[in-house]
């Protein structure tokens, strides 16, 4: 509670600073919506989403903070996910296909090779074990997989753009 006092305390004085001024002492005005709320119902915003290594924090209304930030916070997490699996640290959730028969895996990209890691949990262990044989057989001409990135480009620019307002 003494943190969100702080950022209440602190944010007032930033917005008088700015010209900017709540019709009551217990208001402060939101920074996304720009509606006046009053402290209790304010809560704390990661200004970058903790995901993805944010620590500066504000006020905002907790409808904005519940409304945007869950919704928006996952693509930023998610892309930031996929570009540090494309560099080599973690993995990605791929779906593979190979002869019609589908498995649950996870992706390791590295710089020299790209290696499927089957989740057996999430596969269905009759699939596994005819594409095994299939492989054993040489009856593998190819393989496909589907990549989902879990994230939307539109929701990620969104969640950019939130955290570069909430920083000013």
């Amino acid at each position: 509670m003494r943190l969100k006092q702080v950022l209440f305390d602190q944010g007032r004085v930033k917005m008088a600073d700015a010209g900017i001024i709540a019709k009551s002492e217990g208001m402060l005005i939101c920074p996304l919506c720009w509606q006046e709320s009053p402290f209790d119902d304010l809560s704390i915003e990661h200004i970058v989403p903790s995901s993805v290594g944010g620590s500066s924090k504000t006020l905002t209304c907790r409808r904005c903070n519940n409304d945007q930030g869950s919704s928006l916070d996952v693509h930023l997490a998610n892309y930031q996910r996929t570009k540090d699996a494309f560099a080599g640290h973690g993995t990605l959730p791929v779906e593979i296909n190979i002869n019609g028969k589908r498995m649950v895996a996870n992706l390791v990209w590295g710089e020299e090779t790209k290696n499927f890691i089957v989740v057996g949990k999430a596969s269905d262990h009759r699939a596994i074990a005819a594409i095994q044989e299939d492989f054993r057989d040489n009856k593998v001409p190819e393989l496909t997989f589907t990549l989902n990135y879990g994230y939307a480009i539109d929701n990620f620019n969104r969640a950019v753009m939130r955290s570069a307002y909430l920083v000013l």
